[in-house]
């Protein structure tokens, strides 16, 4: 029935209201069930429910996983024993002392942000953020500027981003001749988008260094 869609309204009211987050979700769920019920038998409906759970943890269990990873490291990136530990281990490592070497870094690799690589943020480059941050003197806001990149090419050239996949199936294209033809443009985009931000920062009154 048509008001079985107003499903999605509950969480965003009762969160709007300061509810807790996990009774909104419960509501939600048992509001479904009651709704879409009839025609169903007691059973069916309690293997849906605990069939919905399960499904929508393993969904969300690898990013659930990656936030609980980041929230740590974060916290333990702004201890000084750590700060000092990993300057020495990273800091001759990575260029993130010169603002054009680090602008070319990023912009050489901001294309091993697909497939969830070393340079997605939603992923390993979220650690990675953390260490440059711990060991940079360049100003936070031009590092996430040039993290920025790698993002925005995940988004728009990555075959797994859900968008994407859609857009492909929807335009009957291959999915690897997708990838393939898409690696030059990431190449491309980011080393000079990465670039262009290293350029422009100086005009927005954006320092290089903290």
């Amino acid at each position: 029935p048509w008001y079985a869609c107003l499903v999605i309204l509950i969480p965003i009211v009762l969160m709007a209201l300061k509810f807790p987050a996990i009774p909104v979700l419960l509501i939600a769920m048992l509001y479904a069930l009651a709704t879409t019920m009839p025609g169903r038998t007691f059973k069916e409906t309690r293997e849906i429910f605990f069939g919905a759970i399960t499904e929508a943890f393993q969904m969300i269990a690898y990013v659930a996983m990656i936030q609980f990873s980041v929230g740590c490291l974060m916290v333990a990136a702004d201890v000084p024993i750590v700060k000092e530990a990993m300057s020495k281990v990273l800091g001759p490592v990575l260029p993130v002392t010169d603002p054009l070497l680090f602008a070319i870094f990023m912009g050489v690799l901001a294309w091993a942000s697909i497939y969830r690589g070393p340079f997605a943020l939603w992923g390993p480059g979220s650690v990675l953020v953390i260490a440059m941050m711990a060991v940079t003197n360049l100003n936070p806001l031009y590092v996430l500027l040039m993290w920025s990149v790698p993002a925005s090419l995940r988004i728009g050239l990555d075959p797994t981003h859900s968008g994407n996949a859609w857009t492909i199936g929807l335009a009957k294209v291959d999915a690897n001749t997708f990838a393939t033809r898409a690696f030059v443009w990431r190449v491309v985009l980011g080393f000079l988008t990465t670039l262009g931000i290293w350029a422009v920062c100086p005009f927005l009154g954006i320092p290089y260094f903290a």
